[in-house]
């Protein structure tokens, strides 16, 4: 996106949080205020003051008296900009004008049609905005770097190089295709409403930092009958560039990623036990084969463990599990 720039439009006490507005400006963000009791203005240290003669009208950035927010119609313009709204107003008028919102609610007063929402400006971050943004214009998010790579979501206009990667000998063998036709770009778009939207993780695409090239996919995901803090590794190279390390790099990366970012505290994997090749990775990665009464401490206690075992395979046969315990 180039240089981006980042504006962050605050609803009227907000702006009175001296510690909030000190740390959005850390963000990078332009403070732009709105909502403020007629005839004030904010100064340099965010104390409300009455407004002098010849102060800059957008100082004093009233809502509702000719204001003007820029419609967003796409965001590859080096443009973010996010409102934090405290009235149902506000929110309304910032979502038609195509501008993301994050809802704040304070003193019991309840919004709706945010797709996020706080009740205390101390939970806002860096991450909550950006992903306030992201997820108003539906863009992949990006989760992390290695040497070699970017692992961010994955987008519907990535099917058509995963479909190309999926045809090349040898990367079906243990792992299902995708669906045929428009079947696959459905459920892209209800896995990345669904599962991103709720849970902020899942199944990412791997990108060649070199190249910008779609290169496979890897993630994390919940499945039913797991323990709570217990999710499963999945990871899908181009075969023609196996046997380079890279899904090695990529995944210490995405356990990292999940014992410190996501708080996890355990990893499993299902592997078919002739596929060495991922045997041999998870071995590296620290994994340990499981099974029995060591398996059933990663599951709920109504699993049902062989359907889960067997669930993706291919001919029916049960996978092997390999699990990591997370410190």
């Amino acid at each position: 996106m180039g240089q981006t720039i980042r504006t962050l439009y605050l609803e009227g006490i907000l702006n009175e949080d001296r510690t909030f507005l000190a740390k959005a400006r850390s963000f990078g963000y332009n403070i732009i205020p709105f909502g403020l009791p007629a005839g004030m203005v904010l100064d340099g240290d965010g104390t409300l003051v009455t407004a002098t003669e010849g102060t800059d009208a957008e100082d004093n950035f009233v809502f509702g008296q000719d204001a003007s927010f820029g419609n967003v119609e796409h965001p590859d313009t080096p443009l973010i900009q996010v409102a934090v709204c405290i009235s149902q107003k506000s929110v309304d008028r910032f979502l038609e004008e195509g501008v993301p919102v994050l809802g704040c609610e304070l003193k019991d007063k309840r919004l709706s049609g945010c797709m996020y929402i706080v009740d205390d400006v101390d939970a806002i971050d860096d991450d909550l905005l950006y992903k306030v943004y992201c997820r108003h214009f539906e863009l992949p998010m990006k989760i992390l770097e290695t040497q070699r790579t970017e692992v961010r979501e994955i987008a519907v206009s990535d099917i058509p190089a995963l479909r190309k990667i999926y045809a090349k000998p040898g990367m079906t063998d243990y792992i299902e295709d995708l669906y045929q036709g428009e079947e696959e770009e459905i459920y892209q778009k209800q896995y990345i409403h669904n599962i991103y939207g709720l849970y902020d993780f899942g199944l990412w695409a791997v990108i060649s930092r070199k190249t910008g090239d779609l290169i496979g996919r890897a993630g994390i995901e919940v499945k039913d009958g797991f323990q709570e803090g217990t999710v499963e590794l999945s990871y899908q190279i181009d075969p023609d560039l196996w046997g380079r390390g890279l899904a090695t790099e990529v995944c210490v990366e995405i356990l990292r990623y999940a014992e410190q970012k996501l708080g996890k505290t355990a990893v499993i994997a299902r592997v078919d036990p002739e596929n060495y090749r991922s045997i041999g990775l998870l071995k590296r990665l620290g994994f340990q084969s499981v099974k029995g009464d060591r398996l059933k401490n990663f599951m709920a206690q109504d699993a049902d463990i062989q359907a889960f075992l067997s669930s993706g395979t291919t001919e029916g046969k049960s996978d092997r599990v390999y699990c990591k315990e997370l410190s």
